[in-house]
């Protein structure tokens, strides 16, 4: 395969978000090969960044799941935002439903209420069944403000006012009905994108801001064909990507359903999928070429 690409949480990352030395050593060694690898994440730019940095991984990313397309050296290839009307919008929606919900912008990853952000961070983590101890999951709910990848405003309308570009809304709650009465609601608007990364998430883009509509134009910018692109992923938001690449891999703790939309399932995210995949699937095949 050309080119590799690969989801980040539930996917590269093990459960302590971080990439494994297995999963680096695999990546190098598909670059050595003269296969491009690329990140594909919901993150923004700054939080992919963030665990690449401790790897010295230089990699394309496609963050805020398709808003925003970089190069290796972290300039700016493409963009798809919503509106400052379609923000709002999507902002009442979720207001209306009681789902808290974060903004990610080209400045950063805003909150407007810290105990919310850490209690949804706390309870999405338990829910999750992550092997976490107390104390480790409140560790990294509260990394998140410390270590500046969200940011406290006291309103989100100001960001609008200031004319911040809006990339993505990430939505959390465990009340599934509430997040599908959400969900319900904004997907009558056919200008938005509406997709999860979790049971207890909405990410909402422009309709333009797809994993899989980055993935294609990424490829097409580096001359690859789709029957050359292998896309790795573990949840709802990687679909569209699978539907783009000629392989498409499902991790091995990805849900049901999604294994059902890959080709291949490799292995658990701790038990170094990525890795596996790469070396067994990506340059196997690349060497019968």
């Amino acid at each position: 395969m050309k080119l590799i690409v690969t989801d980040m949480d539930g996917t590269l990352l093990d459960e302590k978000r971080s990439v494994s030395k297995e999963n680096e050593e695999a990546i190098k060694a598909a670059q050595k090969q003269g296969a491009v690898v690329a990140i594909a994440t919901g993150r923004d730019l700054y939080e992919a960044t963030v665990p690449l940095k401790k790897t010295g991984l230089s990699l394309p990313i496609i963050s805020a799941n398709g808003a925003q397309i970089h190069d290796e050296h972290g300039r700016l290839l493409h963009e798809a935002v919503l509106s400052p009307d379609q923000a709002r919008h999507a902002m009442a929606v979720l207001k209306n439903e009681n789902v808290y919900f974060e903004v990610y912008t080209n400045e950063g990853v805003y909150s407007d209420d810290f105990e919310a952000g850490l209690a949804v961070v706390v309870d999405v983590l338990k829910s999750t069944g992550a092997k976490l101890s107390e104390q480790e999951i409140m560790t990294f709910a509260k990394d998140r403000f410390d270590n500046g990848s969200i940011k406290l405003i006291d309103c989100y309308e100001k960001l609008l006012e200031d004319g911040a570009v809006v990339l993505k809304l990430l939505a959390f709650s465990l009340d599934a009905e509430r997040l599908m009465s959400a969900r319900d609601r904004l997907e009558l608007d056919k200008n938005f994108a509406v997709s999860a990364s979790a049971a207890d998430n909405l990410e909402i883009t422009d309709v333009n801001a797809q994993k899989g509509i980055a993935v294609e134009r990424l490829a097409q910018s580096l001359g690859i064909s789709p029957k050359d692109v292998m896309a790795v992923g573990d949840n709802f938001n990687d679909v569209s990507m699978f539907q783009k690449a000629g392989l498409a891999v499902a991790m091995g703790n990805a849900p049901g359903e999604i294994q059902k939309q890959a080709d291949l399932v490799t292995k658990t995210n701790d038990e170094h999928g990525v890795a596996y995949a790469i070396r067994n699937y990506a340059l196997k095949k690349q060497s019968l070429l």
